[in-house]
């Protein structure tokens, strides 16, 4: 991290923060937790993440040090330059505006997060110099799961849970404060970078390789045509599912990308019993299916979905029930039956970023370290072999599971 602008941007939040550091505090320095570790792996790979302490001065010239902080900055990647900075945008406004607004319905909507200290959007010519400064969950006892793709049942239960949570604050916001709640769910930036046509085009490609397997079983036979005609409207299908929240009754504010690595977990003897939510770069207004989806079917394996399903919606639904007991929700069932025009977007994300997590628990090169080494270089083809070879075997067999559960439950080729 560049130190002078870090020491800018530290500086300029000691003395706006006065509730924070107190009238008249100076800054002094940062101090890392662990000096040169640099956070930009899969568990954060839009940003560098660094983690510490502000070292300041009182009034009276006291040295103290403030809670541990981690400062996110933007990478500076080129070819994701707009939606990082979007990203950030979305965060920051998350935590500004979005909030407080829910905030009034229930202060506790604000211990679903942590606390935020500062967001600073600045774009020059020198590069995206985008940052948010928040609350060091690790300090709380809080950090991520140790497996990145799939994850026990007492994890998902709990990622269920808290979504469920998350979700009832926009059906209770609908009915008693609209005129503040629909601008807000309204005005979040298009982060996904897979709404661009090349990218379109990748996705597509990638998802074929779920066929692979049900290709070589008879059983699935009738299911291939209407697969392959499935997939060839995918950028068709995966634009309409992303982009029709205005018009659909059953929309709340999504996290968008609800994954084991967006959450982080406390635990009790090794058994998690708490979660927060983090990196709220990707909201949009949509259907709960986005997010349900995603934890379904990208950190459940086959074994959990056919054995949890129905334990794991009941978890979901539950939460969204008793949250605001009051209030009235949509059914489970129009919930489920969303299931069958939306869900088939969770094969798509994970045909982008399903392998990522596979070859990561397999010590297998990580995908994204692939695209930062020479982001300048790397050809469409080169992108496309790669990404259909990483995770080998374990991703092709799980890709293959998707879409034979999807299959089995009615959501697609009915």
């Amino acid at each position: 991290m560049e130190k002078n602008w870090l020491d800018n941007v530290l500086s300029n939040l000691c003395t706006s923060r006065v509730d924070i550091f107190g009238e008249e505090s100076t800054y002094q320095e940062f101090e890392h937790d662990e000096p040169n570790e640099n956070k930009s792996s899969l568990d954060g790979f839009c940003s560098n993440q660094f983690y510490g302490k502000i070292i300041y001065k009182d009034k009276h010239g006291n040295i103290r040090k403030s809670k541990p902080v981690v400062v996110k900055r933007a990478l500076k990647i080129q070819r994701k330059k707009i939606t990082l900075s979007f990203s950030f945008i979305n965060e920051s406004n998350f935590y500004t505006k979005v909030i407080p607004a829910l905030s009034s319905l229930d202060v506790s909507f604000s211990s679903l997060f942590p606390e935020f200290y500062h967001g600073e959007m600045v774009f020059n010519t020198e590069g995206d110099q985008s940052t948010i400064i928040l609350e060091n969950l690790k300090a709380k006892g809080y950090k991520m799961a140790e497996k990145k793709s799939f994850l026990c049942y007492q994890h998902l239960s709990l990622m269920m849970r808290k979504l469920g949570r998350f979700h009832a604050y926009s059906y209770k916001a609908k009915k008693s404060i609209p005129d503040l709640f629909y601008p807000l769910a309204n005005n979040f930036l298009e982060t996904s970078r897979e709404l661009n046509k090349e990218s379109l085009d990748i996705l597509e490609i990638e998802g074929q390789r779920g066929l692979e397997y049900l290709q070589q079983d008879p059983t699935y036979a009738e299911y291939i045509p209407k697969l392959q005609k499935i997939l060839e409207k995918s950028s068709e299908i995966f634009t309409k599912i992303l982009t029709d929240g205005k018009a659909n009754p059953l929309s709340v504010i999504v996290h968008g990308d609800y994954l084991r690595n967006n959450v982080m977990f406390k635990y009790e003897k090794d058994i998690p019993n708490d979660l927060m939510i983090i990196d709220m770069a990707t909201l949009r207004y949509g259907s709960p299916v986005l997010d349900l989806a995603t934890v379904l079917y990208m950190n459940a394996d086959q074994e959990t979905r056919d054995k949890y399903w129905d334990s794991l919606t009941d978890d979901y639904y539950t939460a969204l029930k008793e949250t605001f007991v009051e209030n009235e929700v949509p059914s489970k069932n129009e919930i489920l039956a969303e299931f069958i025009d939306k869900s088939f977007f969770a094969y798509l994300i994970a045909a982008d970023f399903l392998m990522h997590l596979i070859a990561a628990d397999n010590n297998e090169f990580f995908g994204v370290d692939f695209y930062e080494v020479r982001p300048d270089t790397i050809t469409r083809e080169d992108a496309i072999e790669f990404e259909l070879k990483l995770g080998g075997k374990l991703a092709t067999e799980a890709m293959s599971n998707i879409l034979k559960d999807m299959i089995k439950r009615g959501f697609i080729c009915q």
